[in-house]
């Protein structure tokens, strides 16, 4: 059994990253083995999660697992953990648009575990009791818990405290965090800098320092408990699929990995920025998303990979490319005002925008190729601040609907052995299994 909770917001920036970070670390220090979990699509925080707790941090995301796949990835990452720490998502009801779905509180619902709510208290004191009442009263949910975050003093958590007392006295007061400039992490594009350019020492002092100022004690008393469910791996190794993994390609999914190992690949990673090629006897090739926009100069650099790369396409070698992935791919990349050559797989130009093309979508496959069959629909997400120009005619893999936004577009690349996408999506459920699949046939 797990004692398990989840640490929600009343919106982003309200720190619950940073707070969650600091309760892993607290606990780790007193000896659990703690499994971090992230509601919602996010390659980012998950890291940083994992790093500090020595186990690869999961995502529940209804959308693209399924109200079943979320609890059976729940019950996954819990066998053989102590605590089970849950970051929310954006504020405690923000799902689809206006839905409650996919939104934390809707998260808590399914996986039935108390909520801890994160408030962002500068410059406020008893509009804070106001505030959460009102979460609270919205919609049923259990909120046993609050920590105030962003305090001005000792003196304004004193008198937050009382506030509470008197107005909400069946809430736990779980800690109130002083406001520091030392607890934020830089950001760049898609979010704060990744786990690999943290340095982990001074952070882990950071976070012990907010850690002292929650009370782990009834954090851990209120929390639930639950059972968690071990899984087999369900074959044995089949086909070998390199899977690029460094600073330039970072997002990655640990329900991605483990599905391609159930589904009986055996994993290659290597580092294209290191220098380092696609290793031998490899059957496909997965590029996932991060930042190779950062590092062409560098990756460009690495002749062996790219007359691999090419060799391999002209071989009819499988590769699935996602965002990063597809960037890398292109034949021009435009980015901060110089032309970058990019590997030239694909004839397109690709080119940065100043704001981003963001949230959950669905795709339907428009014509045949390796992955996904003609008609088939898969739900994932994009977050992307790049839009592309084709240079010569290529096929279009999906049309693509964001309904938060209302789009519909063509979208991805199909050229040959490839299937080059913006689509992020997670293989743990639901038709996006049949990438992996794919992957290792």
């Amino acid at each position: 059994m797990a004692k398990a909770f989840i640490i929600a917001g009343i919106g982003s920036g309200c720190g619950k990253t940073t707070i969650t970070s600091a309760i892993i670390q607290g606990l780790v220090d007193r000896g659990y083995t703690v499994q971090p979990f992230k509601v919602g699509p996010d390659y980012i925080d998950p890291a940083h999660h994992s790093v500090l707790a020595g186990r690869s941090c999961r995502n529940l995301d209804c959308w693209m697992m399924g109200e079943e796949g979320v609890r059976k990835n729940f019950k996954k990452g819990i066998a053989g953990a102590d605590v089970a720490v849950v970051e929310g998502v954006g504020g405690l009801y923000d799902g689809l648009g206006t839905a409650e779905f996919a939104s934390t509180a809707y998260v808590a619902k399914i996986l039935d575990i108390p909520i801890v709510l994160v408030v962002d208290a500068w410059g406020i004191s008893r509009t804070a009791a106001a505030l959460i009442k009102g979460i609270m009263e919205f919609e049923d949910v259990e909120v046993v818990g609050v920590i105030f975050n962003f305090l001005g003093s000792q003196g304004h958590y004193h008198l937050l405290k009382e506030v509470m007392q008197r107005h909400l006295p069946q809430v736990k007061i779980l800690g109130g965090v002083i406001r520091s400039k030392k607890g934020f992490v830089p950001e760049r594009h898609l979010g704060i800098i990744q786990a690999d350019e943290i340095d982990w020492e001074e952070r882990r002092m950071v976070l012990r320092e907010i850690a002292s100022q929650v009370d782990l004690d009834v954090l851990l008393d209120v929390a639930c408990e639950k059972e968690g469910e071990a899984f087999r791996k369900k074959a044995v190794s089949v086909a070998k699929v390199a899977v690029a993994r460094d600073k330039a390609f970072s997002f990655l999914y640990t329900e991605n990995i483990e599905t391609l190992e159930e589904e009986g690949g055996e994993i290659l990673f290597f580092s294209p920025l290191k220098g380092e090629s696609i290793p031998s006897d490899t059957c496909s090739l997965f590029l996932p998303g991060g930042y190779p926009e950062l590092f062409m100069d560098e990756l460009m650099e690495n002749t062996g990979f790219l007359k691999d790369l090419n060799d391999f396409v002209d071989s009819g070698g499988k590769i699935y490319a996602e965002c990063g992935g597809l960037i890398f791919l292109a034949r021009e990349i435009v980015y901060q005002g110089r032309i970058l050559k990019g590997a030239g797989i694909l004839p397109i130009r690709v080119s940065f925008l100043e704001r981003p093309i963001l949230g959950y979508a669905e795709g339907r496959i428009l014509c045949e190729n390796p992955f996904l069959d003609k008609g088939a629909v898969v739900r994932g997400h994009v977050f992307h601040y790049s839009q592309v120009q084709e240079l010569e005619p290529v096929s279009s893999a999906y049309e693509l609907f964001v309904p938060s936004k209302g789009l519909r577009l063509k979208e991805g690349f199909i050229k040959r052995g490839i299937l080059a996408t913006y689509l992020h999506t997670n293989w743990f459920a639901g038709k996006a299994r049949d990438i992996a699949k794919a992957l290792i046939s």
